[in-house]
C-alpha cells in the first residue's frame, strides 16, 4: 500500500484542479496540494474498509493523524469512538469529537488523557453522566474542576474524583463523608490521601473502607496500630501485609488467633 504512494501522488495531484504540468515531479506539489492529496488518498484507503477494520484502525495508536482526521468524521460513531479514545488523537480532532451527538464519543474524549483543559471543562458539565465520569477519572482533569465534580449527583462521578490522584486534600475531605460507601473506599484507596483523614476513615462502620485504609501505603503507623485490633480479621490482615506497618505492630499480629489475619 505504501509502495503505492507515489503513484497515487502523481494521479491525485492531476485531479486537481488547474494542474496540467505533464513533466511531474514530487517538488512540483506545494505543501496545501501535498495536504489535499493526502487527505484524498486516505479517504480513498480508508472507503474500502469494512466497519471492524475502520473501528481497529481508529482504536490502533500507531495511525497516522492524517488518517484519524478522515475517521474522526466517520459515519458510524464506533469508529468516531475508536478516534475519541486513541491516545495520539491530537487536541483539534479531540475539541471536534467533544461535540459529537453520539454520548460514548464524549465520553472517549473525556477519558483521553491528551484532552485539553478547557474541552474537559466543558464535559464536566455534560448531560451524560458516563462523560462526566470520564472527566472526573482522567489524570489531566484541572483540579477547579474535580472540585466540581465532587458534589455530582452521580455515584460514580463521585467515585472517579474519589481514585484521582490529583485530587486535593480538601475535596477528598469532602468525599470521605459521602453518603456511598463506595466513594469513601476510593477515598480510603487513593494514596495521595492525607494522613489525617485516613485515620478519620479508619474508624468507618464499613468494614470495605477501613480494608483499603489497612492497605494505603500512606496510612500512618499509629493508624495502622489501631487497625491491627479491628474486629474483622481481613482488616486485620491488610494490616499485616501493609509495608509500612511497624515492627511492634506485627509482632501483635503475629500472635493473632486467626491465621487469615496472617
Amino acid at each position: 500500500m505504501c509502495g503505492n504512494y507515489s503513484l497515487a501522488l502523481k494521479t491525485l495531484y492531476y485531479s486537481l484542479p488547474n494542474n496540467c504540468n505533464n513533466s511531474f515531479t514530487i517538488t512540483d506539489i506545494t505543501t496545501e496540494q501535498k495536504q489535499a492529496i493526502a487527505t484524498t488518498f486516505h479517504s480513498k484507503l480508508i472507503t474500502d474498509m469494512n466497519l471492524l477494520e475502520r473501528e481497529s484502525v481508529a482504536e490502533n495508536p500507531s495511525t497516522p493523524i492524517e488518517i484519524l482526521e478522515v475517521l474522526a468524521t466517520d459515519i458510524e460513531g464506533f469508529v468516531r469512538r475508536g478516534v475519541a479514545y486513541n491516545p495520539n488523537t491530537p487536541a483539534e480532532i479531540l475539541q471536534l469529537l467533544a461535540t459529537d451527538t453520539e454520548k460514548w464519543v464524549r465520553e472517549g474524549v473525556a477519558y483521553n488523557p491528551n484532552t485539553p483543559a478547557e474541552i474537559l471543562q466543558l464535559l464536566a458539565t455534560d448531560k451524560n453522566e458516563k462523560v462526566r465520569e470520564g472527566v472526573a477519572d482522567n489524570p489531566s482533569t484541572p483540579v477547579e474542576t474535580l472540585k466540581l465534580l465532587a458534589s455530582d449527583a452521580d455515584l460514580y462521578v463521585r467515585d472517579g474524583v474519589a481514585v484521582n490522584p490529583n485530587t486535593p486534600s480538601e475535596t477528598l475531605k469532602l468525599l470521605a463523608s459521602d453518603t456511598d460507601e463506595w466513594v469513601r473506599k476510593n477515598v480510603a484507596d487513593n494514596p495521595s490521601t492525607p494522613a489525617e483523614i485516613l485515620k478519620l476513615l479508619a474508624s468507618d462502620t464499613e468494614e470495605l473502607v477501613r480494608k483499603c485504609v489497612a492497605i494505603n501505603p500512606s496510612t500512618p503507623a499509629e493508624t495502622l496500630k489501631l487497625l491491627a485490633s479491628d474486629t474483622e480479621e481481613l482488616v486485620r490482615n491488610r494490616v499485616a501485609n501493609n509495608p509500612n506497618t511497624p515492627a511492634e505492630t506485627l509482632k501483635l499480629l503475629a500472635t493473632d488467633k486467626n491465621k487469615n489475619a496472617l
